[in-house]
């Protein structure tokens, strides 16, 4: 109804100055050229229709052209990226690095969610929000070639104030890691506040080939000795390229554990156990949480490889028993799964004595529950390999 109203309005008024046209009042006026323009360019003439539509044509494909050329750049053109390098303007070539976002470290009145973005040119990454800023996720980026830096950003949960930011220079904080051939490297990024929500922001992050490169430099490398993990040894053809590289980086922090009287190398289940441990998050009832150490006990510390959870680490170094009786034998252990429930849980089954059927609700801190998950099925698995081998463990 809007519509018809407005068209016979419209059509009233354009009879109107037809009609005004033909009586010869409005010619000469500024008004009369620019609407006599608009009609004869809808049909209502000849040669100046024909005129002003071809430049209006014109007008448009120019436009058109001038948009596709501003995304169009020189190093779209594989000869001049290739020059470019050659030459040495250009310090690398496009390349792809994971990097596991670990926690953002801030002074802030509000508790509110956080995010963290990645821009390198035109791209960009973005990791999901968290409440306690402790995100524990690992982003694949990707650097073109001619990318001076890489922009950090901590964002709010909807990911549009921007909080705190800094630039990061892209070839000596990233590219080399790739050609240096450094599989893992920690950095902290001290970041600017952008507003007064936030005070000395800072983001602890952890720096990683991509899946295909790390496995080419692994098999570079030297033979692993005995006081280094073989991480070939490992089962991980199941396990996504992300999870991979996280487990990589996590075992190669872990410290050498000690070695056997007989002199014969280290069994794999031993570095698993000293992988399986930190601080975690007990999920009691009715919504008691409680901050506690879990760990994976071995010979000579234990009679057998039990797994427990303790009040604190200085509790588990001192050899304190675990909190609650939350102890259990490691080959009774049944199962390791994620909480549906908690996007940073997981659930322990095992039976115990008695054989009855108990389990444990953990949450994770430290580290991805992915990788929590992982890493004591690997552990499990190693152990009854050796188990049945009936080798040292």
């Amino acid at each position: 109804r809007g519509r018809g109203f407005f068209y016979t309005i419209a059509g009233s008024i354009v009879r109107q100055f037809l009609l005004l046209h033909e009586a010869g009042r409005l010619r000469g006026s500024p008004g009369h050229m620019f609407f006599l323009g608009l009609l004869r360019l809808f049909g209502l003439g000849s040669d100046l229709a024909l005129g002003l539509t071809a430049g209006v044509a014109t007008c448009v494909a120019c436009a058109c052209l001038w948009c596709r050329c501003r995304k169009c750049k020189v190093r779209d053109c594989a000869c001049c990226r290739c020059c470019l390098r050659c030459v040495g303007c250009d310090n690398f070539s496009d390349f792809e690095i994971s990097v596991l976002i670990h926690e953002a470290h801030f002074t802030s009145l509000k508790n509110a969610a956080t995010r963290v973005r990645l821009t390198a040119g035109d791209y960009s990454v973005m990791s999901d929000p968290d409440a306690q800023s402790k995100f524990h996720q690992s982003l694949l980026l990707f650097v073109e070639q001619g990318v001076d830096v890489v922009k950090v950003e901590l964002l709010d949960a909807r990911g549009k104030k921007v909080l705190a930011s800094t630039n990061v220079d892209a070839y000596k904080d990233f590219y080399k890691v790739v050609k240096g051939g450094a599989l893992v490297r920690e950095k902290r990024i001290f970041l600017r506040p952008r507003c007064g929500d936030v005070l000395q922001p800072s983001l602890t992050v952890t720096m990683m080939l991509d899946s295909e490169a790390a496995e080419n430099a692994e098999n570079d490398d030297e033979p692993p000795s005995g006081d280094v993990l073989d991480v070939h040894s490992l089962d991980l053809e199941s396990v996504s390229p992300e999870l991979r590289a996280q487990i990589r980086a996590h075992l190669s922090q872990v410290p050498c554990p000690a070695k056997l009287p007989n002199g014969a190398p280290t069994p794999l289940c031993r570095w698993l156990a000293l992988g399986c441990a930190g601080p975690v998050v007990v999920l009691g009832t009715f919504g008691r949480r409680r901050n506690a150490y879990f760990a994976a006990q071995f010979l000579p510390m234990a009679k057998t490889h039990r797994c427990g959870v303790w009040n604190s680490e200085a509790e588990f170094r001192a050899g304190r028993s675990p909190i609650d009786k939350i102890e259990m034998t490691a080959l009774r252990i049944v199962s390791v799964t994620p909480d549906p429930r908690s996007a940073g849980g997981f659930c322990i089954h095992w039976l115990d004595d008695r054989k009855a059927r108990r389990k444990v609700e953990l949450e994770r801190v430290d580290r991805p529950r992915e990788l929590w998950v992982e890493m004591l099925m690997q552990f499990l698995r190693a152990l009854r390999v050796a188990k049945l081998g009936k080798g040292e463990v």
